[in-house]
């Protein structure tokens, strides 16, 4: 019974397996080891999200020292959603600086993972007595964002 089975599907089984093996060759090549996975899609790769940042802090040409500024770094592609939030405290030269920042993400790798949102800013948190209605709350050193936003072109075209 076994072999007729066997007779009946055996195109069919040397096929299967043959297939098979040609996918564990090919992926064995492709992806080398060091690589974290097997598909390229799964691979995690390191994101930087700020170089090292280095600055000084003066008031009319005078070192502010003991000034507490603040850098957030927000990333689309990571995993844990929440900003990326260091402090540093100038010296009494008024400098201050923040170390390069890196994270593990799958999203360049993401055919979508382009148009993930990318927000810098560093600045400094301004006394309450020092704003007045409407202003702002902080004396911004670095601000950059880079949001996806749609070309309105193309979208009536979707409609």
């Amino acid at each position: 019974m076994l072999k007729n089975i066997i007779d009946k599907y055996r195109y069919f089984l040397l096929f299967t397996v043959s297939l098979c093996l040609s996918v564990i060759v090919f992926f064995s090549y492709a992806y080398p080891e060091g690589d974290e996975t097997v598909f390229g899609f799964l691979k995690r790769y390191d994101v930087e999200l700020s170089a090292p940042v280095k600055g000084r802090i003066t008031h009319n040409g005078i070192a502010v020292s003991g000034m507490e500024v603040v850098r957030e770094l927000s990333y689309g592609g990571y995993d844990k959603g929440e900003p990326i939030i260091d402090y540093a405290l100038t010296d009494t030269n008024g400098e201050f600086s923040f170390n390069e920042v890196k994270v593990k993400s799958n999203a360049p790798g993401n055919i979508f993972g382009q148009d993930a949102r990318l927000r810098q800013e560093i600045y400094i948190k301004k006394d309450l007595d020092e704003i007045k209605d409407g202003e702002d709350k902080y004396y911004w050193l670095w601000f950059i964002s880079k949001n996806w936003t749609s070309v309105p072109y193309l979208n009536q075209y979707l409609m």
